[in-house]
Parts: structure tokens; C-alpha cells; sequence
């Protein structure tokens, strides 16, 4: 009667195993394992003959005989023993075996066909940065789309200066940054978005509003300042630096957010993208055209180069891209 073999582990239990059969194998000096050799050995409890696996690998009998000694010496285990039933495996060959199988099938895994990217399904969570500015932008019009139609994917909105977006995103620390970057690094990649203007908000019943904004009366307003901690200076202070003038400023505060509210509620004036305008029409603020030229926001999207082949990435750049360029 043929002696009975041991039974199949699972592909978990293989996988566990693994760690010890594999584990010895490293104590032993990796260096030394010739991973054909591995795969000599399944062909070998395969047929159970040495005879029939150097047939099948196209070797001679004493060169398979060979190399199995080889792995002997290096395993320390004598491998197989003839029964009955031809070469048996020993438990530690079985648990090499195995774990090379497993290995092996997570590697065929890894090197097959993307399964796809399915976002109506997924619930992938993507980091973005976004400045405060772009959360009034992009996110309500981004979440809507979300919820209809891929309603479980999720998105973390994390807030760094502007410098700090290439590092974050060489370091896998973000997928996407939205903004503007004068010279990003040579790892990353750009799309660009849209082009937005300067305007200047008041609230909606402003005495400013009876007569056409000169430069003149632009700089009898008592203006806000958007200033974040650490920036450079504005482009609306360049502007009028290079005009040899200068706004007075009541109010300096480092975010763009709470300035519709500020200004519907007094006399102040800001200069702010038109976009933020678009989404506070309901706040009781209006913009006026500037009396001066400030060079346009060219705003874009950048990524690792990593990821430019990832079919989740790709999605999401197609999506900002359908919903926010122009």
C-alpha cells in the first residue's frame, strides 16, 4: 500500500509556514539557495523519481542527483526518501514546498492582469492636498459627484505649506496635490486644471459699488489681507508694489475661508480668486474687476510618477480633471 502523503495546506497555513521553512533558509545564507533549485525539488516530489524529473527537465540523472545533494548540504534535511510509491517528500521538504508555492502564486498574482478598478465598488481612500481655498472650490462639487455615484470612496484632505507638497508626495504621504507649484520636482507629474483672476469682494450694498473701481478708490478701502504663515509675499502686494503704491489693511487673516463672511458683514474689501466668489453667491458678496493687472492663478494637478499607471489614480485624476478644468 502506498504510504500516505501529508495533506495540502491551505494557502494561509502555506503562507504561515512559510515563515519558519523560509526563515531557516535566511540563518542558513540566502546567498548560498539557488531558487532553482527549489523548483527542481517540486519537479523531483512531482514525479517522484529523480529519474523521470531529470527526463522532464532535459538534465542528466547524476547532474539531478547532483543538485539535490547540494540542497541537502545547504538545508541540512535529507529532502526525500524512496518508499513504495517512489521518492517521498520529508515534513521539512513539504513545508519548503509548500511555502515556495505560496510564494510562488503571489508572485504569478503580482505579475498577472490589473484586476481592474471598479469606483462605483470601491472603497479606496485617496490623499489629497488641497488648500483652504481649494476645500471651498472643490470639495462640495467633488463629494456630490462622489455620493451619486461611487458612494464609498473616501478622500482625506491634509493641509501643508506649498513647499511641502513634492516631499509629501515622493513619500507616499499624499496621492494628489492641487495647487500651484512654481518649480516642481523631476519625479512628479502635472495636469493642468484651470486659470483663475483676481477680483475684488465687497458686500453686496457697498458704497464702493455707486461709481466705477478706480485704482484711486481701490486704495481708500480698508482691505483684508489673506496671508498665510510663512508664504512669500501676495501677487496682490507685488502688484501694487510694482505700481509704487500700497493698500491699507485692516485685517490680516491666514485663510481664505471665512472672508466672504467678514466682508458681507462690514465695509472691508479683499482680493481673492474669482472661483471663491462662485461659491459665496449667496453669502451677500459681489466682486468687482480690479483697476490694476495681476497675473492669473494657474492652477494644476501633481502626482508621483509611481503612480501614473495606477488604475485608481487615473480615475481620480480623470475625474478632477471632468469636473474642475477649463
Amino acid at each position: 500500500m502506498n504510504a500516505p502523503r501529508e495533506r495540502p495546506l491551505s494557502r494561509a497555513q502555506a503562507i504561515d509556514e512559510s515563515e519558519d521553512a523560509i526563515g531557516n533558509i535566511h540563518r542558513m545564507d540566502t546567498d548560498r539557495i539557488d531558487l532553482n533549485l527549489l523548483r527542481l525539488m517540486r519537479i523531483v516530489d512531482q514525479e517522484g523519481s529523480v529519474t523521470r524529473a531529470a527526463e522532464r527537465l532535459g538534465l542528466s540523472q547524476p547532474a539531478v542527483s547532483n543538485a539535490l545533494t547540494r540542497l541537502r548540504r545547504t538545508l541540512g534535511d535529507p529532502l526525500f526518501v524512496r518508499s513504495s510509491a517512489g521518492m517521498e517528500a520529508t515534513p521539512r521538504a513539504r513545508r519548503v514546498l509548500d511555502s515556495f508555492d505560496a510564494a510562488l502564486g503571489m508572485i504569478r498574482h503580482g505579475l498577472g492582469a490589473d484586476p481592474g478598478f471598479d469606483p462605483a465598488a470601491s472603497d479606496h481612500m485617496f490623499e489629497v492636498l488641497i488648500s483652504d481655498l481649494g476645500e471651498i472650490v472643490y470639495l462640495p462639487k467633488l463629494m456630490r459627484h462622489l455620493q451619486a455615484h461611487s458612494p464609498n470612496i473616501r478622500i482625506r484632505v491634509r493641509q501643508l505649506a506649498r513647499g511641502g507638497y513634492g516631499h509629501a508626495l515622493e513619500a507616499g504621504l499624499a496621492d494628489l496635490a492641487i495647487g500651484y507649484l512654481a518649480n516642481p520636482r523631476g519625479s512628479l507629474r502635472s495636469r493642468p486644471l484651470f486659470t483663475d483672476s483676481f477680483v475684488c469682494m465687497v458686500r453686496r450694498d457697498h458704497p464702493v459699488l455707486d461709481a466705477p473701481l478706480t485704482l484711486e478708490r481701490y486704495l481708500q478701502l480698508s482691505h483684508i489681507s489673506v496671508a498665510r504663515a510663512g508664504a512669500r509675499e501676495s501677487l496682490v502686494t507685488a502688484s501694487l508694489g510694482a505700481l509704487g503704491v500700497e493698500r491699507q489693511i485692516a485685517l490680516v487673516i491666514p485663510h481664505f475661508a471665512g472672508a466672504p463672511q467678514i466682508v458681507a458683514a462690514t465695509d472691508l474689501a479683499v482680493t481673492v480668486p474669482s472661483k471663491l466668489i462662485d461659491a459665496h453667491t449667496a453669502a451677500g458678496v459681489v466682486s468687482i474687476p480690479l483697476p490694476f493687472a495681476i497675473p492669473d492663478i494657474r492652477l494644476a494637478m501633481f502626482w508621483h510618477e509611481r503612480l501614473q499607471e495606477d488604475l485608481a489614480h487615473r480615475w481620480l485624476r480623470d475625474l478632477f480633471v471632468h469636473l474642475f478644468a477649463n
